[in-house]
């Protein structure tokens, strides 16, 4: 009866290469499995924060008022707005329990830390405390105001006596190092492919005439093209038109 031969050293060192290998890759597999699956949540939740700001304020703004006594009934920056509009919430305060169809709206960005907030109460209560929509998702929100001819980084109802034609909301979100990385790499191949080109490519059959809705207040090219981006526009009305105090 012939004997099987017993692994020599050098098949058990190959086998123990071949787990090895096996091994890292697997590992290397579920990493890349995990880091796909966060930053798919984490643009979920982008979506969702973006969705949240833009559906609301675009509700806000349908029913906007220019006044709201003696405050504008829109006053805006480039990180924040405040809308009073109408509506119908149940204001608890500590004197009486009323409906109240005018509704004071604010929603706001803070860079550091990041957070995306909106705080909503009837006109007749006290400032509310902000809710946070989003915290480190958003990277970026802006603002921006047309009153009819110009874009503009501000806009004040009372002062105009009338409401913007249009209110922007671009949205970037967060991306992860190693994706943020490789966006400043591909930005900079393009920015050196720029600098070769004699002169950029014009389309003979394009309009040349300045677009009004134009604007260009230096932040895209920082931060890029935002991730959402929605115009919307408000129906327009002056003081008198409005009823005075709202």
């Amino acid at each position: 009866m012939m004997r099987r031969p017993a692994f020599t050293l050098l098949e058990v060192m190959l086998s123990l290469v071949i787990m090895l290998v096996l091994g890292v890759g697997m590992l290397t597999f579920l990493h890349d499995l995990r880091v796909r699956h966060q930053r798919v949540s984490e643009v979920s939740s982008a979506q969702r924060a973006a969705a949240a700001l833009i559906d609301g304020l675009e509700r806000d703004l349908a029913t906007c008022t220019v006044s709201a006594g003696d405050a504008a009934g829109l006053r805006g920056t480039a990180t924040s707005i405040e809308v009073h509009s109408r509506g119908v919430m149940l204001s608890l305060t500590a004197d009486a329990r009323t409906h109240d169809d005018r509704l004071a709206t604010t929603y706001a960005f803070a860079d550091a830390p990041r957070r995306l907030s909106v705080s909503r109460r009837a006109e007749t209560d006290s400032p509310a405390s902000p809710e946070a929509i989003a915290t480190e998702v958003i990277a970026r929100v802006r603002f921006r105001y047309h009153d009819g001819q110009q874009w503009s980084g501000s806009f004040d109802s009372a002062a105009a006596n009338t409401l913007p034609a249009a209110v922007e909301v671009a949205v970037w979100f967060t991306a992860p190092p190693a994706l943020e990385e490789a966006e400043s790499t591909g930005a900079a191949t393009r920015l050196a492919l720029a600098d070769e080109a004699d002169a950029p490519l014009l389309d003979p059959f394009a309009d040349e005439a300045p677009d009004a809705f134009a604007f260009d207040d230096g932040i895209e090219a920082d931060w890029g093209q935002p991730d959402r981006v929605r115009v919307i526009a408000v129906p327009r009305l002056t003081r008198e038109r409005s009823g005075g105090a709202g």
